[in-house]
């Protein structure tokens, strides 16, 4: 019974598969900025190779979200932020759809078990549903595994054709995460070999195909702006302290945060839920998925995304055969029309819980930075040499003026740019390792955008060389004074 062959109770019952979806904010992520500005800049001047939108310069660049960039950037000049929301809405419930499936796929058709792993699965993936290119990578991974499980479920090839262009859209959507599509495939070409040692298994299936599709993901990946400069973006950008200490969506789990204590506890239940609930169910590809999975989430809290897809959706292989003792379906009208005024209700709730949501968290300090923005093009911008903090570069240099850093923390390294590593030289201002001065004579700015988050926010008080003209709840500016 697939999901088309669903019965009316059923497809009632599913519905609220979606009410997640009712969750998705109106406040804007902040790297939205850069990308928007990124995928103007592609639409009026073509693929930049140098970066263009900062002071420094002949930086080598390699914008590797260019298409997700263009797509946000078109929708965005179109229909405004409304458009960038409701894009993240519909990919959402695209994604909401597609676990259900693949969860039918591996419980063989059990409802129950795929609807409540499809909720849990959903639930956890709210944070991580926002204006970032992302969005595109989760139904890509999705389809990946639901492709490769029908190649194995019906012996069919052509479940394989489409893996190649799933890569070519990754490595031109968010190049970054490009080798994901590898993870994922390695667990099922090396459970493709039939093989027995202890309690470790290999199903064994036709691994022909599986290396004719590796090897058309691998080549498809070239088709990009940036050859293999894109495809190795992963290793040239990640792994740095100070992109650590900076950015903390990249720092490890830590169980004394409340993240962390999801994390560590989400991969203990599912670690937990394999080893005991297994009834005699063994696939060495779910394994690993878990374990490869589970080490990248402890690595880094943003890797937790691939966690919940590849950790936890496999689950519905290991629970197919269990029974819910809960009759979900029953055919007098009088209990269709209950479910009909209880679903009403919880989609009214949780329409009105996010209104009221956002309404109480409007984003005061964007406003803030709008402003403080405002002053800014008052002045004389040919003579600028601007200097902001990390997280507000995007939105300022989205206004077209040209600043120090933005949270296109990748960019600002030596081994991606082959010039200078201005990450390093920020991080190390701000943890006191360089004297901040001697930073500010380098580059000889002439303005400096301050938020209360800065650590340069308190010293240009006091700071004789500099004088405040303009300030605001979280946001001040300093110009250099004219001796």
């Amino acid at each position: 019974m697939g999901i088309a062959n669903l019965s009316k109770g059923q497809k009632l019952f599913g519905l609220l598969l979606f009410l997640p979806c009712f969750m998705i904010g109106k406040i804007m992520d902040n790297d939205i900025w850069f990308i928007l500005n990124c995928g103007r800049y592609v639409t009026e001047n073509g693929i930049p190779h140098i970066e263009p939108f900062t002071i420094h310069q002949g930086l080598s660049y390699i914008m590797q979200q260019w298409m997700s960039a263009v797509i946000f950037w078109k929708i965005y000049s179109f229909s405004g932020e409304a458009g960038l929301i409701f894009l993240v809405f519909v990919f959402y419930v695209l994604f909401v759809y597609m676990t259900f499936k693949v969860c039918m796929l591996l419980s063989e058709n059990n409802f129950p078990v795929s609807f409540i792993i499809s909720i849990v699965v959903s639930s956890l993936m709210l944070p991580f549903m926002v204006e970032r290119p992302h969005i595109f990578l989760f139904p890509i991974m999705l389809s990946e595994i639901y492709l490769l499980e029908k190649f194995i479920h019906y012996k069919n090839i052509k479940y394989l054709v489409s893996l190649p262009i799933l890569s070519l859209l990754l490595i031109n959507l968010e190049a970054a995460i490009w080798p994901i599509l590898f993870v994922i495939f390695l667990p099922y070409m090396i459970d493709s070999f039939k093989f027995k040692y202890k309690f470790i298994e290999g199903q064994g299936y036709d691994k022909k195909p599986l290396i004719f599709a590796a090897l058309g993901m691998l080549i498809s990946g070239f088709f990009n702006p940036y050859g293999i400069k894109a495809m190795t973006y992963l290793y040239t950008s990640y792994g740095y302290d100070e992109m650590t200490y900076l950015i903390s969506e990249l720092m490890p789990a830590d169980i004394n945060t409340l993240m962390g204590k999801v994390i560590i506890g989400t991969i203990f239940l599912v670690a937990f839920s394999m080893i005991i609930y297994k009834n005699g169910q063994y696939r060495l590809r779910y394994h690993l998925l878990t374990l490869g999975t589970a080490y990248l989430s402890l690595s880094s809290i943003r890797s937790f995304s691939f966690f919940i897809i590849c950790g936890i959706i496999p689950l519905a292989y290991y629970f197919k055969n269990y029974s819910i003792p809960i009759k979900l379906i029953k055919n007098d009208k009088k209990t269709l029309r209950i479910r009909k005024i209880l679903l009403m209700l919880l989609v009214i709730t949780a329409i009105a819980g996010i209104v009221y949501q956002n309404k109480m968290t409007s984003d005061d300090r964007q406003k803030d930075l709008g402003k403080a923005v405002d002053y800014l093009e008052q002045l004389n911008k040919q003579e600028m040499v601007l200097y902001s903090g990390f997280n507000d570069g995007g939105y300022i240099e989205f206004r077209g003026l040209k600043t120090y850093i933005d949270p296109r923390a990748e960019v600002f390294l030596k081994s991606n740019n082959g010039k200078d590593d201005i990450m390093k030289e920020y991080e190390q201002m701000h943890r006191g390792k360089i004297y901040y001065k001697d930073v500010l004579k380098k580059y000889k700015f002439t303005h400096l955008v301050l938020s209360d988050n800065d650590m340069l926010y308190g010293y240009l008080d006091y700071d004789n060389e500099y004088e405040l003209i303009y300030s605001s709840a979280h946001y001040k500016i300093y110009e250099k004074v004219k001796f």
